[in-house]
């Protein structure tokens, strides 16, 4: 009887050891995600402590991260700064600045910015590399395509349509950006046509035959 009992009670003990084992076999993700990476097959022993055996994403968030040079680390400000962001041949957007690193690398000189991205578009995965413009200034003013902007002598003018004749104006020009500059000069106007094509031909008063055209 008392061997009988001895039994049962190591038997007991041996039930709480595996199933403490077993509740230590389980690891539950500290996120909520998919498995994308299996980095150990079934049965592998791990040679260390902390090694990693599966990685996990959440495509739900996703962190747009980038490099610029030390120059501009006194013009980034977190939670302030924007970046324009595509991947993939998607236009992501504006992002904001969420982290900036607090020291710049000391062989590269650059230092590195990360943004959130929430409920990324469809085809925009982790992996992916992005094409980030990170916007510095901005200005509001008149703006018409670059090409339009031509030197005739030591001036830089554009040309307008008046009455079926070119309407040469001196201009000044400001920011540049994706094909587009700022204007300022006398005489221009929210909606006046600027000749785009043919403009190098043309000289002021010069007849002229207008065909618009949408320009995005």
């Amino acid at each position: 009887m008392v061997l009988a009992q001895a039994r049962e009670a190591q038997a007991r003990s041996n039930l709480a050891i595996a199933r403490k084992d077993l509740a230590d076999a389980r690891v539950a993700s500290p996120i909520t995600g998919k498995v994308c990476q299996r980095l150990m097959e079934p049965g592998e022993v791990a040679e260390k402590k902390g090694t990693a055996v599966l990685r996990i994403v959440d495509p739900a968030i996703l962190e747009i991260s980038a490099y610029l040079p030390e120059a501009y680390y006194a013009h980034v400000v977190e939670g302030q700064t924007i970046l324009r962001v595509e991947s993939g041949g998607i236009d992501i957007g504006e992002l904001t600045v969420t982290t900036k690193s607090s020291t710049v690398h000391p062989t590269l000189r650059t230092f590195e910015i990360k943004a959130l991205l929430k409920a990324p578009p469809h085809g925009v995965v982790p992996g992916l590399r992005a094409n980030v413009a990170v916007v510095l200034q901005k200005r509001t003013g008149l703006g018409i395509p670059s090409v339009s902007v031509l030197w005739r002598g030591r001036e830089r003018v554009v040309f307008t349509v008046k009455d079926a004749r070119a309407q040469m104006l001196a201009v000044e020009t400001g920011l540049e950006s994706d094909g587009w500059v700022q204007v300022l000069g006398y005489g221009l106007a929210p909606d006046m046509p600027i000749v785009c094509m043919g403009q190098e031909r043309l000289n002021d008063k010069m007849a002229v035959v207008e065909v618009k055209a949408d320009v995005e």
